[in-house]
């Protein structure tokens, strides 16, 4: 089970705007809360309202990230953007199923969305930073 395995943040999921990097850092940590909660007697309802929270902060940082492509003019907008959409799209779904009793099924949610957040930021993520870096745009903004 994923709840034996640590959920972290790790240095090489750094794209370097500030940000952004905070923000995927942040990511992980609500990983991990919810990660240790499934140990918590009674713990139901608590992981239902932290997956629900890291549902409305993935949507704000999807907004801040495609809001940052949008300002540089990042050609793959529209396809980085469907990715988020979709993500989504299948995590509500995940998260409206979610049967509060079977321990496993939060398990496969918090890997399924451990590998996609990690996926996401070494393939797609880094692809962005890249752009930044070769137009010689500032991606060190604070945030």
């Amino acid at each position: 089970m994923i709840t034996n395995t640590a959920i972290k943040w790790c240095p090489e999921f750094t794209i370097g705007h500030n940000k952004i990097d905070k923000q995927h850092e942040y990511l992980f940590q609500l990983l991990a809360n919810i990660q240790h909660q499934v140990h918590k007697p009674n713990h139901q309802d608590l992981i239902k309202q932290s997956l629900r929270d890291l549902f409305d902060y993935t949507q704000r940082h999807f907004k801040d990230e495609e809001q940052l492509m949008r300002e540089v003019g990042y050609p793959d907008l529209t396809i980085h953007s469907i990715q988020h959409d979709n993500l989504l799209n299948q995590v509500e779904d995940m998260i409206d199923n979610l049967n509060d009793s079977n321990p496993i099924a939060i398990d496969k949610l918090i890997l399924f969305l451990v590998d996609w957040l990690t996926e996401h930021i070494l393939g797609e993520d880094l692809v962005l930073a890249r752009y930044l870096n070769k137009t010689n745009l500032n991606i060190t903004t604070t945030g």
